[in-house]
């Protein structure tokens, strides 16, 4: 008669946020999230690792080991003492730890134009704290 909590739940989540994975709208892989879920799914092929959709901790559960994906562009300055850069830029990727979490490792997607370039697989204790 009734369905599960995790049903009703689901329904509410659906009515109240058209645009939502849950809904399978277009808007929704558009987004931020969006990006960062194609991306985590991406990670769980190569690693061969259980994907853990929508939690607050790790994404990933690679036997065992629990998995923090995280991916970021190449980023370049625009301006140097306020005035712009006409000169060759090497650039930089900053991967943001966030929030402390338990995990056991970091797995790193640096993207030139949005295709991976290199990835890192970082155990927790050698990815620094900030920066």
């Amino acid at each position: 008669m009734y369905c599960s909590p995790k049903c009703i739940k689901r329904a509410w989540y659906k009515v109240r946020h058209p645009h939502s994975y849950f809904n399978n709208s277009s808007v929704f892989w558009q987004s931020e999230t969006g990006i960062a879920f194609r991306w985590e799914k991406y990670v769980s092929k190569v690693l061969g690792a259980k994907h853990l959709e929508f939690t607050q901790g790790a994404d990933l559960d690679w036997n065992g080991k629990l998995v923090d994906v995280k991916v970021c562009n190449l980023y370049k300055r625009k301006f140097q003492r306020g005035r712009l850069i006409k000169g060759k830029q090497k650039g930089a990727w900053i991967f943001n730890r966030n929030k402390i979490k338990k995990l056991d490792f970091f797995f790193c997607i640096a993207l030139i134009k949005d295709k991976p370039h290199k990835m890192f697989l970082i155990p927790n204790h050698q990815f620094p704290k900030t920066g």
